[in-house]
């Protein structure tokens, strides 16, 4: 019984090898479109000599792009981010529209590294006892890694660091910074 055990398990190992080699190395190039979702930590800040401090909040987004070869990519991403105030009632929110480029790392295995960046302009609103918003620069930098299920459709895990330049609000100026981790599925044509 034992020695049966060996030989199957080996093959097994062989056989998840061999599937996993398939997408090794071949992420596919061309357009594709995504979803992502997690959570936001919107970092403290104060307006007007009161300090804000933010409870943690969710991120959503959708990206479409172009995978330029097995290292390059690009996308437009819209993405929405919401903290509550801890301090107060209310809450501060962003539209962002964002244009990244990313460097992906093959590992020639399924696992895809990656870095990456872009700018765009935000919609920074905050809603306390009224309301007010301005539109402003953005930017943003992270890292993260997929895991190709196949050569068209990866799953993924990264962390991005989400500015913009300072948002006037009820006449004051104020920071935004972000620390957002967002899991991802992006589908290639």
């Amino acid at each position: 019984m034992r020695t049966l055990k060996l030989p199957v398990i080996a093959a097994a190992f062989l056989l998840l090898g061999m599937q996993g080699a398939s997408a090794q190395g071949m992420s596919a190039q061309g357009f594709y479109v995504g979803l992502q979702a997690g959570m936001n930590i919107a970092h403290d800040t104060d307006i007007g000599g009161l300090d804000l401090d933010f409870d943690v909040g969710a991120a959503v987004g959708i990206i479409g792009g172009y995978r330029i070869n097995s290292n390059f990519r690009v996308d437009a991403e819209v993405t929405y981010r919401n903290n509550d105030l801890s301090d107060f009632s209310g809450d501060i929110s962003s539209w962002a529209f964002m244009a990244n480029g990313y460097y992906d790392f093959q590992t020639g295995t399924n696992w895809v590294p990656y870095i990456g960046g872009g700018i765009g302009f935000a919609n920074v609103e905050i809603d306390s006892g009224g309301s007010d918003d301005d539109n402003v620069f953005a930017y943003q930098a992270g890292v993260g890694v997929a895991y190709e299920i196949t050569p068209q459709l990866a799953v993924s895990l990264d962390y991005r660091f989400f500015g913009t330049a300072d948002p006037e609000i009820f006449g004051d100026k104020l920071d935004y910074l972000n620390s957002t981790i967002m899991t991802g599925l992006r589908y290639t044509f």
